[in-house]
Formats: C-alpha cells, structure tokens, sequence
C-alpha cells in the first residue's frame, strides 16, 4: 500500500481553527468560573488562538491512499 501526504486547504484549517478558539475560550473560561477564578478575557483568546495556530500548522497535511 502506497500513501502520500495531501496538503488541507486553508479555507478548511481556518474555519477549523476558529471552531477550535471558541471551543477552547469557552472551556477555559467555564473552568475558571466553577473554580472561582477572575475570569481573564485576554489570557482564554490568547491561548485559543495560539493553540489553533499551532494545530493548524502541525497537522497542515493529511495522509491519503493512493488509488491504483
């Protein structure tokens, strides 16, 4: 069996990653809350969108089979 690797379009890698901030944001930010922690606006959109950046560069390429 042959694979190569198959560049994601980055239309698809950013509507993922803004999916991925808003899911990581709200989930950090609930954590915070039930724990009693301020909430830190900034600190939830930093780290969203860094994460996304990050997921998004590293998994740039998927792997595909190779049709015969």
């Amino acid at each position: 069996m042959n694979y190569r690797r198959e560049k994601i379009p980055l239309k698809t890698r950013i509507i993922v990653g803004i999916i991925q901030t808003i899911v990581l944001a709200v989930g950090i930010g609930l954590w915070d809350y039930f724990k009693g922690d301020d909430l830190q606006y900034w600190r939830y959109a930093f780290q969203g969108i860094g994460f996304s950046l990050l997921m998004s560069w590293m998994f740039r390429y998927e792997v595909v089979k190779e049709k015969k």
